[in-house]
């Protein structure tokens, strides 16, 4: 699995391309896609170090090796820490799923 990716001496990397790799990393969409997003990678080699910050984040709750409890963390993260009651979503799950979410 891919842990590193190097982007060497490119530094143009735009908003989008940071977007799209941000919703790799952490899709927020449901619960559901984060379970399933990238729970692998965990550095990003670039020639300057303008990483934005819920990148580095999702980067460094992905170099624990319990992949499980990265989604978990990730999960309750975006979906439970302000307050929302998303537990409508966590109803219209599949069980294998909220087991490993919660």
């Amino acid at each position: 699995s891919l842990k590193v990716l190097q982007f060497g001496e490119i530094s143009n990397i735009t908003s989008r391309g940071w977007s799209a790799l941000a919703n790799v990393l952490c899709n927020k969409s449901s619960i559901g896609s984060i379970f399933v997003s990238n729970h692998t990678l965990q550095r990003i080699s670039l020639f300057l170090n303008c990483i934005p910050n819920d990148i580095i984040s999702s980067l460094q709750l992905n170099t624990n090796n319990n992949k499980f409890e990265v989604a978990r963390r990730k999960i309750l993260k975006h979906h439970f820490s302000n307050g929302d009651n998303n537990l409508q979503e966590l109803l219209e799950m599949e069980l294998r799923v909220i087991c490993h979410a919660i």
